[in-house]
């Protein structure tokens, strides 16, 4: 892998994940409004480099790659950026036509306003074949459980980066129990702060160190219910 290109997308501050001989997953924007998915976390953008190697990007709508500079730096002539019907004509996939494994809801918790880490798991379970559920930042506990009640949330991905924000972790796996609805979902968090014995100790299901481990867990919850 080129580094100019993941370093770039760095800078930008743009969730992105690598895949290796294998056909990316693509989302439409229809499709994703359709499941609740916000359009700033469409995947929207895709890098190809040579022939078995993708660099799949998640842009919000305020935020455009110079594929130009990026070609200059990268010094791939095969780098391309393909908008939703350049992927279908090229490729021949039927843009948001693959069935979600599940329905995954991810939010940072009351009081934090941060989300980059949240963004990329959003986007690796995206990935993955997972319909995500972004509800952003500074996330109130109700909203949590409207998910489970109203939108049928099958996990449950609360993050924090802030040490006095994981108080509000426990605030909404209170309001869960109260709504009498903590059996209907597995709850997973995750963040700097976080901890396996924190996690324990508030009654979640699942402590995620880092993205990848968050989408390892949540697969092995929907084989746990095959």
């Amino acid at each position: 892998m080129n580094t100019i290109i993941t370093e770039y997308l760095d800078e930008l501050d743009v969730p992105y994940k690598i895949k290796h001989h294998a056909k990316p997953v693509f989302t439409s924007e229809e499709a994703a409004k359709e499941r609740g998915v916000r359009v700033s976390q469409i995947i929207k953008t895709m890098l190809l480099m040579d022939r078995d190697e993708v660099v799949v990007a998640v842009l919000p709508a305020h935020k455009k790659l110079d594929v130009k500079k990026l070609k200059k730096l990268s010094g791939h002539k095969n780098l391309q950026f393909m908008d939703r019907e350049s992927i279908e004509k090229k490729t021949g996939l039927v843009v948001g036509a693959i069935a979600p494994v599940g329905k995954i809801l991810l939010a940072t918790v009351k009081g934090d306003v941060h989300d980059i880490g949240k963004n990329i798991v959003a986007a690796m379970l995206e990935g993955a074949g997972f319909d995500v559920m972004d509800l952003g930042y500074d996330v109130e506990p109700e909203r949590f459980v409207s998910a489970i009640v109203d939108d049928g949330a099958q996990v449950i991905g609360m993050s924090a980066l802030v040490t006095t924000n994981m108080l509000s972790m426990k605030e909404t796996m209170d309001a869960i129990v109260e709504a009498g609805v903590r059996e209907r979902t597995k709850i997973i968090i995750g963040g700097a702060p976080v901890t396996q014995e924190y996690a324990d100790r508030i009654g979640v299901d699942a402590y995620a160190e880092d993205a990848a481990i968050a989408v390892d867990i949540v697969r092995g919850f929907f084989k746990e219910e095959n």
